[in-house]
């Protein structure tokens, strides 16, 4: 008589490494989470090894949010959905470092955002990635828009890097101003009379917001870009 043979449950795993972005080197000790899909309760939780390789075991057909994350805050931090589907999924986690202003200017945003009894964020990896990269346009080719040269929006530029979320984003241009009186202008707007009508400080101070990406690029000025990106 034919046999069947089913594997464990506890023996699906998602499996991958954690990478410097711009070396490609391992990243030694980032806390690993998965939590279940809309972020509430951990299901497992591990540390990458000193060859950056992590494993996270989860029952099959488990659907969880990974999030990735160094304790020391040098590094942005990770968020996206898994499924424990098969008996391996490998996962390559790229983390970019935070530059001195985008860790100055996170710890300004969350300060502000304490002062309003708002949660605090934390750096996302697609969210400062979609910053970089639309701060670097607009400085590149002097414009201060939300859709850029080739049409594309930002929730649009956020889901190109792989960003889970709903984005609201803030940006601003000015000559000799730093991000603290880019930060300041946006705080001075006040709430909308009009609560249907979004502007950068509903964005900054939005409860729902859990991640953020800040980035600033030099030009003929001086651009500056805020994702706030809420999720679930």
């Amino acid at each position: 008589m034919a046999s069947a043979l089913c594997a464990n449950p506890n023996d699906l795993r998602i499996t991958g490494r954690v990478i410097d972005r711009d070396s490609g080197g391992s990243i030694d000790g980032a806390i690993v989470e998965a939590r279940d899909a809309n972020g509430g309760f951990v299901l497992a939780t591990t540390r990458s090894r000193s060859d950056g390789m992590y494993v996270v075991p989860l029952k099959e057909d488990t659907a969880a949010l990974l999030i990735v994350n160094l304790p020391s805050g040098q590094y942005a931090a990770f968020h996206g959905l898994v499924e424990a589907s098969r008996t391996s999924q490998v996962r390559i986690i790229a983390l970019s470092k935070l530059s001195a202003e985008e860790s100055s200017w996170l710890r300004r945003v969350n300060r502000d955002r304490a002062q309003h009894h708002v949660p605090a964020l934390a750096m996302d990896e697609a969210a400062l990635l979609a910053a970089r990269a639309h701060a670097t346009d607009m400085a590149r080719y002097g414009y201060l828009r939300h859709i850029d040269g080739r049409g594309t929006q930002p929730w649009q530029r956020y889901l190109a890097f792989f960003g889970i979320g709903r984005d609201y984003e803030n940006i601003a241009a000015a000559q000799g101003d730093s991000w603290t009186d880019v930060e300041s202008a946006f705080l001075a707007e006040g709430r909308s009379a009009h609560n249907a009508i979004a502007t950068h400080y509903t964005n900054l101070l939005n409860p729902q917001a859990t991640w953020a990406g800040l980035a600033i690029a030099h030009g003929t000025a001086d651009y500056f870009d805020q994702e706030l990106i809420a999720f679930p």
